[in-house]
């Protein structure tokens, strides 16, 4: 990772690989062979291409990787650093010396990969999903400082390209757009973007995930921006809709309805609350507002190292809000041929309520 800004506070890397230690040793497993990039991050701040992390319910890790990231991560006291090309060797030999249960997580490999572990170890290699992304639901004060600072900084650049440019952008193209949006956040300190800018005009607003293209935005239509800064690894995710110029009193309507729904959403975060509830509540308004069949993607979902992690704010979840936990609420109305709205805000969840990361209008003609 680098380094986000002196004022960032540092993570314990050390107390996150005990924290999933003594989960390995209440799951009475020896250790966990971790391969995942987001999960390795998390646990040794590694991020090159080819690393992974041998974490043990004992309190010995090992980060193998090759030699072209040697020096990428120190040793410390619980951590050791291993140059090898192939890195599940520590694996391989810890259980023929009878460590025990060693798990892997096989949403993160091939099955052709997993294959040939197992076939090094025999039955000692376990599949087990959740072993870290359970822990890293809840951030801590440094994971959350550096969602703030790219939330920041996308709602910077949002206000610069997007409200105080208002009627200019018209001849503007969505690639343009999100060309200059994302050179700003950059500008502005963020290390890159989150994922690519979704800039929609006019009736591409009708397509969730539109890609930007060369079409000119025009007097009188809704634009959305999809759009987030990445800092330290960490990803912000804020979307609005804004009108150029004077719009449709229905397109208005419909950006008043989503408002409404997105709102009722965020105040549904509670600490105890079931994540269901937040999807519930927002799609109930847009249902009652009688757009209920163009909401057609779930509420949120959770951000940090990856820019949709856990909880998935949809009809099937069963978890409940935690504080601490980072997630996105962002209802839309999709109407084809005619265009559609989205609003977006990161946030945490705190004792208090939430706290808002992208602290920004809502509205469809926000003031510079």
């Amino acid at each position: 990772m680098t380094a986000g800004g002196g004022d960032l506070p540092t993570p314990d890397l050390v107390a996150r690989r005990a924290r999933l230690a003594e989960t390995l040793a209440t799951e009475g497993l020896a250790g966990l062979w971790v391969t995942g990039a987001a999960d390795l991050a998390w646990l040794t701040g590694f991020t090159g291409s080819n690393g992974a992390v041998f974490v043990r319910a004992d309190g010995r890790h090992l980060l193998a990787t090759d030699a072209r990231y040697a020096g990428r991560v120190d040793d410390t006291d619980d951590l050791e650093v291993r140059i090898d090309r192939d890195l599940f060797a520590p694996v391989a030999t810890a259980v023929s010396d009878g460590l025990g249960p060693v798990a892997f997580d096989p949403t993160a490999v091939s099955h052709a990969r997993a294959r040939t572990w197992s076939e090094r170890t025999g039955d000692a290699l376990v599949a087990r999903t959740g072993l870290v992304g359970g822990l890293r639901l809840v951030k801590d004060d440094a994971e959350v400082g550096r969602l703030a600072r790219a939330c920041d900084l996308t709602v910077a650049a949002w206000r610069v390209e997007v409200v105080a440019a208002g009627t200019d952008l018209v001849g503007v193209t969505e690639r343009e757009l999100a060309t200059r949006i994302e050179r700003t956040m950059v500008d502005l300190g963020a290390d890159g973007v989150a994922f690519p800018s979704i800039v929609a005009a006019g009736t591409n607003g009708a397509v969730p995930h539109h890609e930007p293209t060369d079409r000119p935005i025009r007097a009188g239509e809704l634009v959305t921006t999809d759009i987030g800064a990445r800092v330290d690894g960490y990803h912000a995710d804020f979307t609005r809709t804004v009108a150029v110029g004077e719009v449709d009193d229905d397109l208005l309507a419909v950006h008043a309805l989503v408002e409404r729904a997105q709102a009722a959403g965020v105040a549904a975060v509670r600490v105890g609350e079931p994540v269901v509830e937040l999807d519930t509540v927002a799609r109930r308004v847009i249902t009652e507002g009688g757009h209920g069949d163009a909401f057609v993607h779930g509420v949120g979902h959770g951000v940090g190292l990856e820019v949709h992690e856990d909880p998935i704010i949809a009809l099937a979840t069963t978890d409940r809000l935690s504080a601490g936990m980072v997630l996105t609420i962002e209802p839309g109305i999709y109407l084809p041929g005619h265009g559609g709205v989205r609003i977006e805000d990161t946030l945490v969840v705190t004792d208090d309520g939430p706290r808002v990361l992208t602290d920004a209008p809502t509205g469809a003609h926000p003031s510079a």
